[in-house]
């Protein structure tokens, strides 16, 4: 697993691509796609809950 942090400001591109329209915002990749996106502030248990189908 990696993450990997993308300033919106500097790259608006992967924003749009992604349809990251919030901030803070935590996209899930599997094979190369997105599969589950998270915005705005969250618990720390949701965030963790969310993503556990893909991991």
């Amino acid at each position: 697993m990696s993450v990997v942090e993308v300033g919106v400001d500097a790259h608006p591109d992967i924003a749009v691509r992604y349809q990251v329209l919030s901030l803070p915002a935590l996209v899930l990749f599997s094979g190369g796609r997105p599969v589950c996106t998270l915005t705005a502030p969250r618990k720390r248990a949701d965030i963790f809950k969310a993503p556990s189908p893909w991991l």
